[in-house]
């Protein structure tokens, strides 16, 4: 029977309590009076102690807000600020003899992008495990970064590295550049300070979020164990380095000449942390 004739049979209305509860959603974001508002809120990890020590240790952090009645997710991020330590123990002592940025090599240190950040991630919605579990946060990051083009990369402060902007000496990078003169000590390590940003749409299980109603879905938390396995270095090329140095610093330095003979003698490619280069 047509579906018409079936609700005049019955003597119901054209429509049910189901179409009535999504069209109850549209109520959900008032609609437009002619302003834009919003909230930002931040809030720490909030069931271990900072700052978080080791690979190890699981924390849990809420991507969503009970005051934010819709929750942009496609907007948010996480800030995740790193102490680490980096150690070359082979560097030669003739990298750093003088010291100056015409004969001293520079070197970047950090990750390609930043969704590789983590090891592992669970969900949890209303403090509950969704049952979703991933140990291979590391490769899905890079898999789902390798999709995206290098023009949506460029610009990427604290979340994407392309070589082409370590190769340029460009700030617009995830990591940090390091002077081999830091490493002028008898155990050839220093300690930096390395801050990233990872938005909550590249994590391949929320990377199609948006609008997220949160006071009528409830609440998502991560629980994510970190990680410095996806960490790269390569060494900058020192003619970017000292272009930098003279524009800055409105000079006209040249590379020394008993430098130039070894300064372009590198690998033009990111290493693994760990790997010799």
């Amino acid at each position: 029977m047509h579906r018409t004739n079936n609700v005049q049979a019955k003597n119901l209305p054209t429509y049910g309590n189901v179409l009535d509860g999504f069209m109850g959603l549209n109520s959900i974001i008032p609609p437009n009076d002619g302003t834009r508002s919003f909230i930002q809120l931040s809030q720490d990890a909030y069931d271990v102690a900072l700052p978080i020590s080791g690979e190890n240790t699981e924390t849990t952090i809420k991507i969503t807000h009970p005051s934010h009645m819709v929750s942009q997710i496609n907007d948010s991020f996480l800030l995740v600020t790193e102490n680490i330590t980096i150690q070359i123990p082979q560097i030669k002592d003739q990298a750093y003899a003088i010291g100056n940025v015409t004969d001293t090599p520079v070197y970047f240190f950090g990750f390609k992008s930043s969704n590789q950040m983590f090891r592992q991630m669970k969900i949890l919605h209303n403090g509950v495990d969704t049952d979703y579990l991933s140990q291979e946060c590391i490769r899905e990051g890079f898999a789902y970064s390798n999709l995206k083009p290098s023009s949506e990369k460029i610009g990427k402060k604290n979340i994407h590295t392309t070589y082409d902007a370590v190769y340029n000496y460009s700030p617009e990078v995830c990591g940090i550049y390091i002077s081999a003169t830091a490493f002028k000590n008898p155990s050839k390590s220093t300690t930096v300070t390395l801050k990233t940003l990872i938005p909550i749409s590249d994590l391949i299980a929320l990377q199609s979020f948006s609008l997220y109603p949160s006071q009528l879905i409830g609440e998502i938390a991560l629980k994510v164990i970190f990680s410095t396995r996806a960490m790269v270095w390569c060494q900058v090329p020192p003619q970017a380095v000292i272009d930098a140095h003279n524009f800055m610093n409105n000079t006209n330095l040249a590379l020394v000449e008993a430098y130039k003979a070894s300064a372009y003698i590198y690998d033009r490619f990111f290493h693994q942390i760990g790997d010799s280069g």
